[in-house]
């Protein structure tokens, strides 16, 4: 069944029919343990908690007087206030305001410390915040809405005088973020490398081992089979 298999490939599966042993032995040492911490230990619990806050904007049309343009400029207008503003909550001074903001309500924090993301889509730009404390990222949400609402002018001169048109379109919901990607696949993960070192082990036992089974092996030492007899 295998001799019409390349050479290096059925050397590999002869090693693994022959070593089958090896190969399940260290699967079946980590399934266990992997099975025995799946019933003994509790459940991956939450990293904290997050909320997603989405949002529209656009330039104040007092900003730029005697402006001139259609409806196509101004969703390309909003367009690009919603870009800028999608990095800028990336930025340090966006999250400084937004612990000052929070200060006064109870809550401190390095503005360095509070993880946040941001992204867009054309005019609907998206706010991401994490945080361990659930009543402290709602206040935290809220200041970094007010800050989007009220102070954009101070970090860009193109708004003029006046802060962006920020229109929230999400009310501020915290949920639990989802346990850590290293707890959620730590099961696979081990299993993986018992299938891995199940795979080693079966490879270098029949490596290191000098008996000749088959006539491929003794050809490849130079000798000559003249004949062989068939098992049957």
């Amino acid at each position: 069944m295998l001799n019409n298999i390349p050479g290096e490939l059925r050397w590999f599966l002869r090693a693994l029919l022959r070593r089958w042993w090896l190969l399940l032995l260290p699967i079946v040492i980590v399934t266990g343990v992997v099975a025995y911490d799946l019933i003994t230990s509790p459940p991956a619990v939450s990293s904290g908690f997050t909320t997603v806050v989405r949002y529209s904007a656009a330039q104040s049309p007092d900003a730029i007087p005697n402006r001139d343009g259609d409806y196509q400029d101004v969703w390309l207008s909003s367009e690009l206030t919603v870009r800028a503003l999608t990095e800028w909550i990336l930025t340090t001074s966006f999250k400084r305001e937004v612990a000052i903001r929070a200060s006064a309500q109870g809550v401190e924090f390095a503005p360095e410390a509070l993880p946040t993301a941001a992204d867009h889509v054309r005019s609907v730009g998206q706010m991401f915040i994490s945080w361990p404390d659930a009543a402290e990222l709602e206040i935290i949400a809220q200041a970094a809405l007010d800050v989007l609402r009220e102070d954009s002018q101070r970090y860009f001169p193109q708004f003029g005088d006046e802060p962006a048109q920020v229109t929230v379109l999400d009310d501020i919901q915290i949920t639990p973020a989802p346990p850590p990607i290293v707890d959620r696949f730590d099961a696979v993960v081990r299993v993986g490398l018992g299938v891995i070192i199940g795979l080693a082990l079966a490879v270098l036992a029949e490596w290191f081992d000098p008996t000749l089974r088959t006539r491929d092996e003794i050809e490849q030492t130079g000798i000559v089979v003249l004949a062989s007899v068939p098992r049957e």
